[in-house]
């Protein structure tokens, strides 16, 4: 895999190794990003297939499956592709669909640190459908009785699981508006850039001056708003250093640890989306009156006159 310092590599010399080559962009929003003009391929289909083509309804009522990965995987500079790995589907409730991938000895966000007032809760028919294919695999996410595109959708795009380095990418419309990912700072407006620069959840001090870089929170979840305003949520419960990728039709995330822990959250009003998202991750707690109104920074206490 091409690396950051071979932007100046002759473009024969780049697709002689089988990469692909777009010189670097330059100047964007008053950052100067120096991408890599020589770059392996992101895409193509999944090199994992669920072993024995059907998953298997556990005694807690989670989906489940093995899937094993065929021929020698993808990107070997980053290192082994690991199989097995686990399949998991579970209904969290009618709005909340659970898809996760792992694997033995891979850390997890602890679910203790949550209140999940949502879990176990399914009443009558789910709002959400789970279609996949078993080799190679790859599944998507629908709302039931919608005839529109899917919600997420892996097909012909491929799914890696390193030891540091997660990656899944799902296909979306064109039409379709995307906000969220926390505090960052850009020249678009609220809605979330398409051009395919990675947004890093890597939380840091970073004043809101320089547009287009992380800041000070990371949450990964994505409210897709489509025609109509019906909306859902796509969250990755991963506490890893994180890039989320987002082109005209392609919404990629990729990760340098943990697991691969997606919810679909249904909304499908953006209030509801928040309030399935808060379900799981917990209500905001209202501080006490007496407390509001006091700064702290330590740029104000480097001036107050005491």
């Amino acid at each position: 895999m091409c690396s950051a310092g071979a932007q100046y590599i002759e473009s024969a010399d780049c697709l002689s190794q089988g990469c692909c080559y777009v010189p670097a962009p330059g100047d964007i929003g008053g950052t100067y990003l120096e991408l890599p003009a020589c770059f392996m391929a992101n895409e193509g289909a999944s090199d994992y297939a669920v072993r024995g083509s059907t998953l298997q309804t556990g005694a807690d009522g989670a989906q489940q499956a093995s899937l094993d990965l065929q021929g020698n995987g993808t990107m070997q500079s980053l290192g082994s592709d690991i199989s097995p790995i686990t399949l998991s589907v579970e209904n969290v409730d009618q709005n909340i669909l659970r898809v996760k991938m792992g694997a033995n000895g891979r850390f997890e966000v602890p679910g203790s640190l949550f209140q999940n007032t949502g879990q176990g809760r399914v009443q009558g028919n789910p709002k959400y459908g789970l279609q996949y294919s078993a080799s190679p695999f790859g599944y998507a996410v629908t709302r039931v009785g919608s005839s529109t595109a899917a919600l997420f959708n892996t097909a012909g795009n491929r799914i890696v699981f390193k030891d540091q380095y997660l990656e899944v990418t799902s296909s979306i419309p064109p039409s379709a508006t995307l906000f969220g990912l926390g505090e960052f700072n850009t020249n678009t407006g609220f809605p979330l850039r398409r051009d395919g620069l990675p947004y890093t959840l890597w939380a840091r001090d970073q004043p809101p001056a320089v547009p287009n870089i992380n800041l000070y929170g990371s949450h990964p979840i994505i409210l897709d708003v489509r025609d109509g305003g019906v909306t859902h949520g796509v969250m990755l419960m991963n506490s890893n250093g994180m890039d989320i990728a987002i082109t005209s039709n392609t919404l990629q995330f990729r990760a340098i640890g943990g697991i691969l822990d997606f919810y679909f959250l249904l909304g499908p009003s953006p209030m509801d989306v928040l309030n399935q998202f808060t379900s799981i991750v917990g209500r905001p707690v209202m501080p006490p009156y007496w407390s509001l109104g006091l700064m702290q920074s330590k740029y104000a206490v480097l001036h107050l006159p005491f």
